[in-house]
């Protein structure tokens, strides 16, 4: 694989980027304190803009780190942050990373996150070189299920999951490249 570093991304509506810390606020106001964005997360909402700016502060430095994909999604027309595509993992051995995304609740269904998400799979997979591409999502989260399947992933398996205090059933799922 091969790591590159900085890597943006422009499609036809979105510009996809590294976070920097102006990006905090537009987050934490569109995403991170929604509970309709993180009902489908491993994390809960973030509580106050402090705890988004460390959270954010922090993504920046794990960034420098090689292999470490963060991209904040802006739309072009109001470079406003809409959401996030981010490596989740990455299995070194098999040459794969596991992909992890979110999106403001007035902006789903608009084709944001499958416009997006293609960009990012075709940055890893022309660019970095990765032999394939997971995604886990809960199993009752049927857009996204839905979208990773028009993109061409397949559920390999299933699992039940602790997350924040509740039992949820999560579909891992793989796109070979």
């Amino acid at each position: 694989m091969n790591d590159v570093k900085e890597p943006i991304i422009e499609t036809e509506h979105l510009l996809l980027r590294p976070f920097r810390s102006e990006d905090a606020l537009f987050f934490y106001i569109n995403i991170a304190s929604d509970h309709r964005v993180t009902k489908y997360l491993l994390w809960p909402p973030i509580q106050n803009m402090e705890e988004m700016e460390l959270m954010v502060e922090q993504w920046i430095k794990d960034d420098q780190k090689p292999f470490s994909y963060r991209f904040a999604i802006l739309e072009k027309n109001s470079f406003e942050v809409i959401g996030m595509i981010n490596i989740v993992e990455i299995d070194y051995q098999s040459e794969t990373m596991e992909i992890g995304y979110m999106l403001a609740h007035r902006k789903w269904n608009k084709g944001y996150m499958r416009e997006g998400l293609k960009s990012v799979m075709a940055f890893l997979i022309q660019k970095v070189k990765v032999k394939g591409i997971t995604a886990r999502v809960f199993i009752n989260n049927i857009s996204s299920l839905r979208l990773l399947k028009h993109l061409g992933f397949q559920i390999v398996d299933q699992d039940t999951y602790d997350i924040q205090g509740r039992d949820e059933e999560i579909c891992h799922l793989y796109l070979k490249v």
